[in-house]
């Protein structure tokens, strides 16, 4: 948490409202390096694949905060490391295959993020090319783009904030699958679109009303008074 309000908050301030944002002391450089040295002795001598899973995420993590604030101090991975992230990477992606069925979208896509960033912690700074991710990997999340469209569609007459959240977790598997597959998935439906356009229209992102016409004014249907 300290992490994140120390230097996410500031760089979200920095980016979206012009707020310039100082970089870090060289104490909490020294805190940042301290914590990822930690992680990652953690992550070379946990025993569970599932704990090498969260230990690698949090050193994910750690060296994106130490490459942005504290490059100076940031060391490559060392070859241990890096074999080890090579040998445990199968079984990531076999854990999303066998799990499939237990599981939801949501944690799914959590998983297959992490996927990614362990492609690029191996391509970027390992120097080791791999392999696209299995086929039964791209049939999940292709099943997955399906399933979401369909969840968004339905929640045509649900609040704004739901139908966007849904659009957004449908992006983020369209994006993946052009990344980790090297495929484009097919193109959402008519009806999505038509949704979409109409969000695009609507001038209050807390408002149910679905539409509003292009001058930005809400349609109302008026009742006939008898």
């Amino acid at each position: 948490l300290y992490v994140i309000s120390a230097f996410e908050i500031p760089n979200l301030a920095n980016t979206q409202v012009g707020v310039k944002k100082s970089s870090a002391s060289e104490t909490a450089c020294n805190v940042i390096m301290k914590d990822l040295e930690y992680y990652t002795q953690f992550y070379l001598n946990e025993q569970q694949i599932m704990g090498r899973i969260i230990y690698f995420g949090q050193v994910i993590y750690y060296r994106y905060i130490a490459r942005q604030e504290c490059p100076q101090y940031l060391q490559p991975l060392e070859a241990n490391v890096c074999n080890k992230v090579k040998e445990d990477y199968p079984n990531l992606t076999q854990t999303l295959i066998d799990t499939q069925s237990e599981t939801t979208i949501d944690y799914r896509l959590g998983q297959i993020a992490l996927i990614q960033n362990w492609i690029e912690t191996l391509n970027y700074e390992c120097q080791q090319k791999l392999k696209p991710v299995p086929q039964e990997v791209c049939s999940i999340m292709n099943s997955d783009i399906t399933t979401t469209e369909s969840e968004f569609v339905q929640k045509e007459q649900g609040t704004q904030i739901q139908r966007i959240s849904t659009l957004l977790k449908l992006q983020s598997l369209r994006l993946m699958v052009t990344s980790l597959c090297g495929e484009q998935p097919k193109p959402v439906s008519n009806q999505v679109c038509q949704i979409i356009t109409c969000l695009l229209y609507t001038s209050d992102a807390a408002d149910d009303l679905l539409c509003v016409d292009l001058g930005g004014r809400r349609i109302i249907k008026k009742k006939n008074k008898k």
